[in-house]
């Protein structure tokens, strides 16, 4: 599971989501602009492929 907590105003409380990932040891990552999201989904992306997939 790969969450992506999107607020572009930058005051949305994502401790659920966090917990969620940390749990399951998988990603979590606010995003409040376009680069962070792009970064978020590059980091999901290696992730994967060092899965080898």
């Amino acid at each position: 599971m790969y969450n992506i907590g999107l607020d572009a105003e930058d005051n949305l409380d994502f401790r659920a989501a966090e917990d969620i990932a940390t749990r399951t040891a998988r990603l979590f990552q606010k995003a409040s602009s376009a680069d962070r999201l792009q970064r978020f989904f590059d980091n999901m992306y290696n992730a994967f492929r060092a899965q080898g997939r």
